[in-house]
């Protein structure tokens, strides 16, 4: 009886034990795949705020692009019409091929500043309204 009792109890430490462990295992299991799973929202969450930011900015430039896009239009237009004044005044000197000085300085003027900004870009300053053909 006494061996039975002892065979009960050696067979009661046996389950216990092996049910510790795999419990032991599975517990060790689930709390790595939660720091694995922790640590990729982190990263996830980092990646996520780096796109915002690099967003915010393109929005950023766009808008710079716009503003730079939208004076240099205004500078042309002004051109332009500086231009049609100034041959509006000597239309008779034209049918003999004599264009009148301020004309040509504007021209002049006008190419060197298609030809920079073709070379750089829009990025330059722009000169200001007063300097485009009264030099």
């Amino acid at each position: 009886m006494i061996a039975r009792w002892l065979l009960l109890a050696a067979l009661s430490s046996s389950v216990a034990a092996t049910a510790g462990y795999w419990r032991g295992h599975h517990n060790g299991v689930r709390d790595t795949q939660l720091r694995t799973s922790d640590q990729a929202l982190r990263d996830m969450s980092s990646l996520m705020e780096n796109h915002r930011q690099l967003i915010q900015e393109a929005n950023a430039a766009g808008l710079r692009l716009i503003k730079q896009t939208a004076r240099r239009a205004a500078l042309d237009n002004q051109t332009t019409q500086e231009l049609r004044n100034a041959l509006a005044k000597t239309a008779d000197s034209r049918v003999r091929c004599v264009f009148n000085l301020d004309v040509m300085q504007s021209l002049a003027a006008a190419r060197d500043r298609a030809a920079q900004a073709a070379a750089t870009g829009l990025d330059e300053s722009l000169p200001s309204a007063g300097t485009t053909s009264r030099q």
